[in-house]
């Protein structure tokens, strides 16, 4: 979404594509979520698809990539803005209201899974987020953007939260 970086490849050859706003990855993506969407955030990608009347599937738009046109390269971290927490929180509220449990998904970690890579795929501000996460029982994180295959545990009592990394298929 807004990457000036876009790339398009095609066997061998890599070449410049025009990048997609906001809008055109919801259409792009419509199929794989968004119509199936029954809360979506008003300021970022996010929303809530529920799986069955007992799990709903929490998608967090942990990307920042509002300023990437006008700073001309991407950005690579990860945050959650104040909105988007409150939003969660909404969403939490309401599943605990109608029985379900909340799992999230992010592209960002929300744990650190490396001593050695976590500035840049940690997001800026997990400790925020697992605070909200623990304060609404939110125990399980699906993340990318290190591109490992990994599981770690924040196990403060009394609720201990899990993000289980995983790389991306064109990786393997």
């Amino acid at each position: 979404v807004l990457n000036p970086h876009a790339r398009a490849f095609r066997e061998d050859e890599q070449r410049i594509t025009p990048y997609i706003n906001v809008d055109e990855f919801r259409q792009i993506y419509k199929k794989y979520g968004y119509d199936l969407a029954t809360f979506k955030d008003k300021t970022t990608l996010s929303y809530v698809a529920p799986i069955s009347p007992s799990l709903w599937i929490l998608m967090i738009d942990s990307n920042v990539y509002k300023d990437n046109i006008r700073r001309r390269y991407p950005a690579v971290e990860g945050c959650i803005s104040e909105q988007t927490q409150e939003w969660i929180e909404t969403c939490a509220l309401e599943a605990k209201e109608k029985g379900a449990q909340l799992i999230t998904v992010m592209h960002h970690n929300i744990l650190d899974h490396s001593q050695l890579l976590n500035k840049g795929f940690t997001l800026e501000n997990n400790e925020e987020l697992l605070a909200v996460f623990k304060k609404h029982q939110i125990l399980l994180n699906f993340s990318g953007h290190i591109h490992v295959q990994d599981i770690t545990v924040d196990d403060e009592k009394p609720y201990p939260s899990y993000d289980v990394a995983s790389g991306a298929l064109s990786v393997y």
